[in-house]
C-alpha cells in the first residue's frame, strides 16, 4: 500500500471519528467532500486493474487544485460566519417541526406535479411504443428512451417524491391525504423503475437524507440500515437489466483485474468509483484545447437545443481518451475541458464558497428553501467524483422546481404573504 493510499484512508477516518465529536453535523459540506475524495483516491491507488495507470506529475498538480479551491471556498465563508452562532441540530430540527408551510397549496402542487409527470410519462411511452424494461434489449432501450421535453417533465420524479416525503414527514394530521400520497409514491416509483434509469433514484435518496436529517429524528442507525438495504438491493436489481446476458466474471475478465476471480462481485463498484479519476488523469495530460464554457454550461445548451449542434458542428467529443468501457469523469472535468488550470482554479473555488454560504444559512437561518437548495448541494458532493451534477439539466431543472415551490408553499415567503389562498 503506498503512501497516498494510506494517507487517504486515515483521512477517511479521521472524518468518521470526526462524527463522534459532540454536537457534530455528519452532513457538513467540508465533510462530505473530504470523505468522498479521500476514499475515492485512496481506492483509485490501488490500481488494482490493468486500465490504472501511474498519474504524471501534471494531472496530480490539476486534481489537487480543483480539490484544494474548493476547500478554499468553504474556508472563506467559515471564516466569514466566525463570529456567526450556528444552530445545533437539534435545535433546527425544534424550528421545522413546528411547519410553517401551507397545506393546501403544498398538497395541490404535488397533485398537479403528479398529473404532469403522468400524462408525459404516457405520452412519451405512446411516442416510443416501449417501456425499457419489458423490451428485448433492456439495457440499450434505457439509454434510447426518450422524448425531449416530455422527458424533462418525467425527470421531476425525484422532485414528487422528495415533496411527498417532505409532506408526510412535516404535516400534521390529513392522515387520508397521507394515504392518497402513499399511493402517488408508488405509482411514481413503480412507473419510473419500468424506464431502468437508476440514477434518478439515486437523486432522490440524496435529497431526501439531509432534509430527514434536518428535519426529524428519523435518521437512526436501524433506520438507515433497513433502508439503505432495501435501496442497495434495488439498485443491483435495476443493474441486473444491464448485465442480464452476461456473469460477473466476465466482467472481472474484461475489467482486467489484478486480483483473484473469487472477488469478482467487486470489480463494478470499484471500476466506477475509480475509472472516473482515471479518465479525468488521463485527459488533463492529453488534451491540447479548450472549449470555452460549452460543457460548464451543458443544462443550458441542452434548454435552447444547441447542445449536439454545437457539438457535431465543432466535431467535440465530450469524453475523450476512454481506455475502457467506463467513460464518466468528476466533476473538476468540464472546467478543464472548458478554462483548463484557470476553470479548475477558479470555478470550484465558487462553488464551494457558494455551497459553505448555503450551508450557514441552513445552520443560522433555516427555511424550506434553503434546505431544499442544500439537498441539491449535498447530492452534488456526494457524487462529484463520479460526475457534474450541476452541468445537468435534469438536475438544475430539479433544483430551480424546488425552490420556486418552497417560495410559493412556505409561510413567511414575500409570495406567499402577497398572493391570495388557493
Amino acid at each position: 500500500m503506498g503512501i497516498t493510499v494510506l494517507v487517504c484512508f486515515l483521512i477517511s477516518l479521521a472524518v468518521v471519528v470526526s462524527w463522534l465529536r459532540d454536537r457534530a453535523d455528519i452532513f457538513s459540506p467540508a465533510r462530505t467532500f473530504v470523505l468522498v475524495w479521500s476514499v475515492s483516491i485512496g481506492l483509485a491507488g490501488l490500481k488494482l486493474s490493468d486500465y490504472q495507470a501511474t498519474w504524471s506529475s501534471y494531472a496530480w498538480i490539476v486534481l489537487s487544485i480543483g480539490l484544494a479551491s474548493f476547500l478554499v471556498g468553504f474556508w472563506i465563508v467559515y471564516a466569514l460566519h466566525l463570529g456567526t452562532p450556528l444552530l445545533p441540530v437539534e435545535e433546527i430540527r425544534k424550528r421545522f417541526s413546528n411547519s410553517t408551510i401551507d397545506q393546501r397549496r403544498l398538497f395541490r402542487v404535488i397533485v398537479v406535479l403528479f398529473v404532469g409527470y403522468l400524462l408525459c410519462y404516457i405520452a412519451e411511452v405512446q411516442l416510443e411504443g416501449y417501456l425499457p424494461i419489458f423490451s428485448a434489449h433492456p439495457d440499450r432501450a434505457r439509454i434510447e428512451f426518450g422524448v425531449f421535453g416530455l422527458h424533462l417533465v418525467v425527470t421531476t420524479m425525484p422532485a414528487i417524491l422528495f415533496l411527498i416525503v417532505e409532506y408526510i414527514t412535516l404535516i400534521k394530521g390529513y392522515a387520508g391525504r397521507k394515504v392518497f400520497f402513499g399511493i402517488v409514491f408508488f405509482v411514481a416509483f413503480v412507473s419510473f423503475f419500468f424506464l431502468l434509469q437508476r440514477f434518478a433514484f439515486v437523486v432522490w435518496i440524496l435529497l431526501t437524507i439531509p432534509f430527514l436529517y434536518y428535519t426529524s429524528r428519523i435518521m437512526k442507525f436501524k433506520y438507515v440500515l433497513f433502508a439503505g438495504t432495501v435501496f442497495l438491493a434495488l439498485l443491483i436489481y435495476l443493474e441486473s437489466f444491464r448485465v442480464a446476458q452476461y456473469v460477473q466474471n466476465y466482467i472481472y475478465v474484461i475489467s482486467r483485474m489484478r486480483y483473484s476471480g473469487a472477488y469478482a462481485v467487486m470489480t463494478e463498484p470499484y471500476m466506477y468509483v475509480v475509472m472516473n479519476l482515471e479518465n479525468f488523469a488521463r485527459g488533463v495530460e492529453k488534451l491540447d484545447f479548450f472549449t470555452w464554457g460549452l460543457f460548464s454550461a451543458d443544462f443550458l445548451m441542452a434548454l435552447t437545443g444547441l447542445k449536439h449542434w454545437l457539438r457535431e458542428y465543432f466535431s467535440l467529443v465530450e469524453r475523450p481518451f476512454l481506455v475502457s468501457g467506463y467513460n464518466t469523469f468528476p466533476f473538476l472535468w468540464q472546467y478543464y475541458y472548458d478554462f483548463g488550470v484557470v476553470g479548475v482554479a477558479m470555478i470550484p473555488l465558487l462553488l464551494g464558497f457558494l455551497i459553505g454560504h448555503i450551508y450557514c444559512l441552513v445552520r443560522s437561518r433555516p427555511s424550506l428553501m434553503i434546505l431544499s437548495v442544500y439537498s441539491t448541494c449535498f447530492f452534488f458532493l456526494v457524487i462529484s467524483f463520479f460526475t457534474n451534477a450541476l452541468t445537468m439539466l435534469s438536475t438544475v431543472f430539479n433544483m430551480v422546481l424546488l425552490v420556486v415551490i418552497h417560495i410559493y408553499v412556505e409561510k413567511g415567503s414575500f409570495i406567499a404573504k402577497t398572493s391570495t389562498p388557493m
